[in-house]
Formats: C-alpha cells, structure tokens, sequence
C-alpha cells in the first residue's frame, strides 16, 4: 500500500438552453492510496481530489474522487 499527494488545474466549460454558457477554472488536489498486488497483474487505487474554482462557480469542492482497477504489465 502506497500513498500519493499531488497538484494539478482545470478547466471547464458547460452550455444548456436552461443555464446558459459558462467557463470554470480551478486548482486541484490529489491524495490518494494504491496497491499493486504481489501475485496478480492487478492494481487498484482510491482517491481523493479537493478542487477550489475561479469565477462564476467559485468556492471550494470537495465531492470529487475515484476508483481505479488496473491491469499491470
């Protein structure tokens, strides 16, 4: 089991005849947990990913994630 943390950004751009256009930009941040099993091609990690938006959607958000299984090689 292995932990990670790490920086990144985005951006984003959303239209609907009921809301209108709109652009989102914002800092994110990753930390999250991997493991790779020893006898088996597989990997699997679970994630966390704060984010903070500029601009018409601003504010922090902190309902972003994920859960990866991959195939190892």
């Amino acid at each position: 089991l292995k932990w990670y943390i790490g920086p990144g950004a985005h951006v984003g751009f959303y239209n609907s005849k009921y809301a209108g256009g709109n652009t989102y930009v914002g800092l994110d941040g990753v930390i999250g947990m991997d493991y790779k099993f020893k006898d088996l091609p597989l990997n699997l990690s679970l994630d966390w990913q704060p984010s903070f938006e500029f601009g018409s959607g601003e504010g922090f958000i902190g309902n972003y994630g994920g859960l990866a299984v991959r195939y190892t090689f």
